[in-house]
């Protein structure tokens, strides 16, 4: 109790913003951005803010940099950090431990309601940084869903095809693109009809158990 109520009074405040479109935006986000001083996000968050703000806006850059200005972030008032989608599924949350977090929408409930799969009994695995790929066959055997976060830079293809190698070419897959953007996408299918699909996008595959 008593960290939550330092968490209550503390600076920064890290916030949700959503996976794209200003119409997934919580009112608390559109409340915090009219009283803020100070906000930093990703570029593509800040495009979508200016019309709700008239704080200093200061982009997070996506290189090397980007640890080194999370970390120099002043604990000033009125000074919020968005994170796309929820700041605590694959967001900035767990950078912020002393930091009062507030939800946003996630794209990984997005892609959930688009293809009618649910959250419960499934697992949210980040393969970003090429790592946990060896954890996707076991929770599968376990009948639970699998919501992959994959690497950024490689298309759906080259994903597939890391895929094959560990699970069933013939499990069923859905994948979520760019979400709630106007090029909006999703594909449905099997592995093995996606190995050659050169598409690539802000990006979330999920995988059927085959118990299901």
């Amino acid at each position: 109790m008593e960290d939550l109520k330092k968490r209550e009074n503390s600076w920064p405040r890290i916030i949700g913003a959503g996976p794209g479109s200003p119409q997934y935006f919580t009112l608390n986000l559109i409340n915090s951005l009219a009283r803020a001083n100070k906000v930093f996000a990703a570029e593509r968050i800040l495009n979508v803010i200016r019309p709700y703000t008239k704080a200093e806006l200061i982009k997070l850059e996506e290189d090397k940099q980007f640890y080194s200005m999370i970390k120099n972030i002043r604990e000033e008032e009125g000074t919020y950090v968005l994170s796309t989608g929820d700041p605590m599924i694959a967001g900035l949350g767990p950078f912020f431990v002393n930091s009062l977090i507030e939800p946003g929408i996630s794209s990984v409930q997005k892609c959930a309601s688009l293809i009618h799969e649910p959250l419960t009994n499934s697992v949210i695995l980040s393969t970003r940084y090429g790592k946990n790929y060896e954890k996707i066959k076991p929770v599968l055997e376990l009948g639970l869903r699998v919501y992959l976060l994959p690497e950024p830079q490689l298309n759906i293809g080259t994903i597939m095809r890391k895929l094959a190698t560990l699970i069933k070419p013939t499990s069923n897959v859905a994948i979520c693109m760019n979400l709630t953007l106007h090029d909006q996408r999703t594909y449905s299918g099997t592995i093995n009809e996606f190995t050659e699909l050169k598409d690539n996008g802000l990006k979330i595959i999920f995988i059927r158990p085959p118990s299901l």
